[in-house]
């Protein structure tokens, strides 16, 4: 009897261990650890898993320590994940920054391929963390280690696009429309010079006094750097204080590791994508030295948003809506919309472009650095220093600009021609005839397999789908603004009036010559009608009144400085002899026996002194099309925005109000 029971105790186990040798041999080959003949190979888990590019070497760099503790903790890694990101949130309560990066970095070494901790604790440390800094150059640290963590998280998540995207949104936002964006781009610029260029011991002689010769070398090779120090809000006003800037902020996040060789990849800040094809040839590569022009942090995001191109679909020609499901090897964004991820880098260049206006750089005539400066303030006694001369700053820039954002236009459906959008309409007007939509602004109803069936109603449906598609895809995007924005800007009479108005405002705020300034504001608005006239796309866009508004804000510093300089009632005398003096220098009238413009200006001011007429600015009435230079409710809107700005006239009588009050500067709200 035991005999018999042994017999069958080892045939079980021998069939138990038959069907494990089977399965295990099946998982083998299943999992493609053995070669198989090509019939079966492409379906192996293996061959998925390269095709779908799901192995952890295929995901990005690894890294042998944080695998081994992840397989150490082995069921219990999700606990561990939630205390430390509890234990984070309280050293950040507590301001213990440097213990804060160190949980934030074990939280993403337990959890490297969960794109939400990389994303979340980068903006955590960029934003929240960073504005509690005292320091500017502390801000400016804890906003480079974000950015600093996005970029570790993208080498760890290869070919992910929400990564890349906050990156450049990081950089872009940070240093683009912070309150502290002067300083911030001062250091950004220092961390891309090397530091041998930018010690401030090679700027002093023996005795600690100036040396001119290499400070001009110096300002002459940084010329966007020193302009900015100079007239911006940082305000180094001699050389010793932008000598005491680099001093300073000697050691910031930089590019080197010393003083002349560039940094690992990994190891720089700014931290650049790395040499990518198609789309960077022309972008800023990791191995190469940063000039002080291409030092500014729009254009590292321009490549950061090109970067994060790669692993999206095939931008479609024709308008369309984002796809349910990407294609093998492919990806698509959380967030934003496909349409508006895909224009970061365009926008970006037109943010760009705006910067080199905002802060003077026009054209080749470049920037003098004493300009109408005497006396002790001049950095230059005896010589006159011209900086960044020789480059069409906006020009180039602006153009760079249209060229990006009609290649987007064009890949992306938003630039159609008009036959194209007649065609659409034909083909969709038998929807309209049919029936089946009211008009043609209404969404695409849903046909049945029947009619679906029937080739020229499929035809109709899909045009009229398209056209709304294109009509969806322009409203979120305001494509057709800048691009007409960028259009008009790249030409030379609108940079010549950008530089007449900067010119102007400079003249009237910081030079206090209201004369010079309101003969450039004359100029300005005749140049500014004949853009608005040659390029009325960006006049009249229907979505954006950003032309106008900016324009007549114009008008109303010019308006102010009139009645300043002239009276109430001289200034319209000033504005009627200016179009009188117009029509004189057709056919010049005599003048007690002389043709001067000049008395000719003089006599009709006292003329229109006498008449008071009312005042008629250089953007009222109408424009050759028949409409307003500028609408009564972009006119209306400027007005309040500019009243509220300026300060209230005191009225005879009145008590002082607690904000004027001297006793009380700050009184609580009431």
């Amino acid at each position: 009897m035991s005999a018999t029971y042994e017999r069958r105790s080892a045939q079980r186990k021998l069939a138990y261990f038959g069907i494990i040798l089977v399965l295990l041999t099946l998982t083998i080959l299943w999992r493609g650890i053995i070669s198989l003949p090509n019939l079966f190979a492409e379906k192996t888990i293996l061959a998925q898993a390269e095709r779908l590019e799901m192995r952890e070497i295929d995901q990005g760099e690894t890294e042998l320590s944080g695998s081994a503790i992840r397989l150490l903790l082995t069921g219990s890694r999700g606990l561990a994940v939630c205390s430390l990101w509890v234990a984070a949130q309280e050293k950040q309560k507590r301001h213990e920054w440097n213990e804060l990066e160190l949980l934030v970095k074990s939280i993403t070494k337990l959890q490297p391929h969960f794109v939400t901790p990389w994303l979340f604790q980068s903006w955590n440390i960029s934003y929240n963390v960073s504005v509690e800094s005292d320091r500017l150059n502390d801000m400016y640290f804890y906003i480079g280690r974000g950015i600093e963590l996005l970029a570790e998280g993208e080498r760890v998540n290869r070919n992910n696009p929400d990564l890349r995207y906050w990156v450049a949104f990081t950089y872009q936002n940070k240093f683009g429309v912070s309150d502290k964006v002067d300083t911030l781009r001062c250091l950004y610029q220092l961390s891309c010079i090397p530091p041998d260029e930018r010690d401030p011991k090679k700027l002093v002689d023996e005795k600690g006094e100036i040396n001119l010769r290499a400070f001009e070398q110096f300002c002459q090779k940084n010329p966007q750097l020193v302009r900015r120090l100079r007239e911006s809000k940082v305000a180094c006003l001699t050389p010793e204080e932008v000598i005491e800037f680099l001093r300073d902020n000697r050691k910031v996040p930089s590019r080197y590791q010393d003083a002349t060789t560039l940094a690992k990849t990994g190891d720089q800040f700014p931290v650049l994508p790395p040499a990518f094809v198609p789309g960077g040839e022309d972008e800023q590569k990791p191995n190469e030295p940063i000039s002080d022009s291409g030092s500014d942090a729009f254009l590292a995001a321009r490549a950061w948003y090109r970067y994060s191109l790669l692993p999206l679909p095939d931008p479609d020609p024709e308008p369309s809506a984002t796809p349910e499901r990407a294609p093998p090897g492919k990806r698509i964004p959380r967030k934003p919309m496909l349409i508006l991820f895909r224009q970061g880098a365009a926008r970006t260049q037109s943010y760009y472009a705006e910067r080199l206006q905002a802060e003077g750089w026009f054209d080749e005539t470049g920037w003098i650095v004493d300009d109408r400066i005497i006396g002790r303030n001049r950095w230059f006694p005896d010589s006159t220093v011209i900086l960044g001369s020789g480059t069409k700053w906006s020009k180039v820039a602006w153009e760079r600009a249209h060229e990006m954002w009609y290649q987007h236009g064009r890949s992306n459906g938003l630039l159609l021609t008009p036959e194209q959008v007649e065609n659409y309409r034909n083909d969709a007007r038998l929807l309209l005839d049919m029936g089946l939509v009211k008009s043609m602004e209404e969404n695409t109803p849903t046909l049945t397999a029947d009619q679906l069936a029937d080739p020229a109603l499929a035809r109709a449906a899909d045009s009229h789908r398209k056209l709304m598609y294109l009509r969806q895809n322009l409203g979120v995007t305001n494509f057709t603004y800048f691009l007409y924005n960028a259009e008009a800007e790249k030409d030379d009479i609108t940079i010549r009036g950008r530089k007449l108005f900067f010119d102007a405002d400079r003249l009237a705020s910081r030079y206090a010559d209201e004369a010079k300034a309101i003969a450039s504001y004359r100029e300005a608005f005749d140049l500014w009608k004949r853009v608005f006239v040659t390029y009325p796309q960006y006049h009249r866009d229907e979505r954006s009144d950003q032309s106008q508004d900016w324009v007549y804000e114009r008008q109303l510093k010019y308006e102010k400085l009139l009645k300043s300089e002239y009276g109430s009632t001289a200034r319209n005398a000033v504005a009627y002899a200016r179009n009188l003096l117009q029509q004189a220098t057709a056919t010049v009238l005599p003048l007690n026996g002389l043709t001067s413009p000049y008395l000719l200006e003089a006599r009709d001011a006292r003329l229109q002194e006498r008449q008071s007429l009312p005042l008629t600015g250089p953007l009222e009435g109408l424009a050759p099309d028949g409409q307003p230079w500028v609408k009564d409710g972009v006119k209306e809107t400027v007005k309040l925005r500019f009243n509220s700005s300026q300060p209230r006239p005191a009225v005879p009588g009145d008590a002082l109000s607690p904000v004027q009050d001297p006793q009380n500067p700050n009184p609580p709200p009431k």
